[in-house]
């Protein structure tokens, strides 16, 4: 009767929320537009036999990327301005949520309960994924 109980009150529940705008836009791919990035443009990819699948992470202790800081201090020179992205409702509080601007990625972060916001580039800073 237990198992008949869970096969007689079961529904899907992302099928609820695929129908339901409020609660599916909750899964958008970025905050601030109904754009979407492929997993191509976001991810490096390599053939294997026959087979695509993400490149290797380069090995710990190893170079992670070809970019090198000038030899100056970039901040410095850096035009520091703000940018709208969103009405604060957009993000939900006391969580990350992404952002595009431009061709970037951002992960804002709502500390709601410290009253802060943080904003970083949404990638792992060692694996630069």
């Amino acid at each position: 009767t237990r198992m008949q109980h869970l096969v007689d009150t079961y529904h899907d529940e992302w099928a609820e929320v695929v129908k339901d705008p409020k609660r599916r836009a909750k899964f958008k791919q970025f905050v601030n537009t109904d754009e979407n990035q492929t997993r191509e443009e976001m991810i490096e990819f390599i053939e294997q036999r026959g087979q695509t699948r993400p490149t290797d992470w380069v090995a710990d202790g190893q170079p992670q990327t070809n970019w090198k800081p000038a030899e100056t201090d970039v901040f410095a020179r850096s035009e520091k301005s703000w940018v709208t992205v969103g009405k604060t409702s957009d993000f939900t509080a006391d969580a990350g949520s992404t952002i595009l601007y431009g061709e970037s990625q951002l992960a804002v972060f709502n500390n709601a309960q410290q009253g802060e916001w943080y904003c970083t580039q949404n990638m792992c800073p060692h694996k630069q994924a």
